[in-house]
């Protein structure tokens, strides 16, 4: 790249950055909104020393941190709160402290990824609380949703138009030609997506308009399931399917009559679903062999995978990620308190990364960060729970319950992947915790 060029990216991304945080100042909340919706445009210039990790979020998150601090804002906090806060605090002191042991033990070998890790943390942890401080009341709260919704609207309205082989080049993953949207790769998809879905499901089957118009509502459910599955990763169908047999609990439950069309939150998913089933089947009886690298359709993908399980077969993929797992226990057998160190498993032992959450922390940072990130879990699934049985007549009631829904969601996502760097997943998680709000519960606080 030319002088001129980089010259030209540094002006224009000073007069953004300016613009945004002259937009933020003045009502840091809105960083958030913005924060959320930007999430769904990761596609960005590939820069010096940082690559292609810095996008439209982080330049937006930085001036609402640094506004929080410029206005002095005054919050109010619930001692429920403060608890997740705290635990949040401690699971990240758990990872510099694994981070430290590591330095010794390797002799700083491994200090890149390790440090580059704990800022990913921090970065995680630093949005949950910022979320919490920030979202005061209902509005502020339900707006972070209408953000959830327009983000969900970018990736999907690109998304439709890459199904039907329509979009520009980068709407494609470039290893796998999978659809990837506006985002980088195709298996961000159903991440953010993943987080949006119950969200759309139960405000489209709303007894009135409820954040978002029901039909336009009803047309953004279909472009979510046609993106999804576009993106030919089998979680994505594995969450659409989540998705629908939550909806049906909620129906089956008998809550929320006096809100919910509960026949429309029945026949929706469902009549959506069936109607995609039935243009694929016959596209899949139709497809000659089983699934081939690079030249099966990717909305063919999941589906010729799963039947091909039948036969025992297995990606190369399926087979490593089974023995990363299976090293991941020897591993915290081996190094069962601190782990090998913050991101250390993959250069250590010279594998992929752990697709899994869960083992990928305990592996990586120790048993005493694994159990501080599930007591940190227990204390946001707490409040959620407490606020999603209140009030199940009102719409409180109901998104507190689809809240916890989403976030179990990216949870169960998180089984096959390491979740924690995707950002929606310390929103979803700043979101349960800011149910007080959302019910009026803060002005009750010391």
């Amino acid at each position: 790249m030319t002088d001129a060029y980089w010259l030209m990216i540094g002006i224009l991304g000073a007069v953004v950055i300016f613009g945004l945080t002259a937009y933020i100042i003045k009502y840091p909340v809105r960083g958030i909104y913005l924060y959320i919706a930007s999430s769904a445009i990761l596609l960005s210039p590939s820069l010096p020393l940082v690559g292609q990790k810095l996008a439209l979020p982080e330049i937006i998150i930085l001036p609402t941190i640094f506004s929080i601090f410029i206005n002095r804002v005054k919050y109010r906090l619930t001692a429920g709160q403060v608890k997740s806060i705290l635990a949040s605090l401690y699971f990240l002191l758990a990872i510099m402290i694994s981070l430290f042991v590591s330095l010794l033990r390797f002799s700083g070998d491994y200090l890149q990824y390790s440090v580059i890790e704990t800022l990913n943390y921090i970065y995680g942890v630093i949005l949950f609380i910022v979320v919490i401080v920030l979202i005061q009341n209902k509005t502020q709260w339900e707006n972070c949703i209408k953000a959830f919704i327009v983000g969900a609207g970018i990736i999907s309205f690109v998304g439709v138009l890459a199904f039907f082989g329509h979009a520009p080049s980068w709407a494609y993953d470039e290893a796998t030609g999978r659809l990837s949207s506006t985002l980088r790769l195709s298996n961000q998809v159903p991440s953010y997506l993943g987080s949006v879905l119950l969200y759309i499901i139960f405000l489209t089957a709303s007894r009135r308009h409820y954040l978002i118009n029901k039909p336009y509502g009803a047309l953004l459910l279909v472009a979510i399931f046609m993106t999804m599955l576009g993106s030919g990763s089998r979680t994505a169908l594995g969450i659409v399917v989540i998705g629908v047999m939550l909806s049906l609990y909620y129906v089956l439950k008998g809550k929320g009559r006096q809100v919910l069309d509960r026949k429309l939150l029945l026949i929706l998913p469902m009549f959506t679903v069936i109607g995609f089933l039935v243009w694929l089947v016959p596209q899949v009886i139709l497809q000659e062999g089983g699934y081939v690298f690079g030249e099966t359709e990717a909305f063919l993908r999941p589906f010729l995978l799963i039947s091909g399980w039948q036969q025992n077969y297995l990606l190369p993929t399926d087979i490593s990620r089974l023995n990363q797992m299976e090293l991941a226990l020897e591993s915290i057998a081996e190094y069962p308190m601190f782990g090998v160190g913050p991101a250390i498993f993959q250069p250590f032992y010279k594998v992929n990364e752990i697709h899994n959450t869960f083992l990928g922390v305990a592996a990586n940072n120790g048993l005493l960060a694994f159990s501080l990130f599930v007591f940190w879990l227990g204390t946001v699934f707490k409040i959620g729970m407490e606020y999603a049985g209140k009030q199940r007549t009102n719409w409180s009631g109901v998104m507190s319950w689809v809240t916890m829904g989403s976030l179990l969601i990216i949870l169960m996502y998180s089984i096959v992947i390491f979740g924690l760097r995707q950002r929606h997943f310390w929103v979803l998680a700043g979101l349960v915790v800011a149910l007080p709000a959302l019910h009026g519960r803060l002005q009750r606080t010391r």
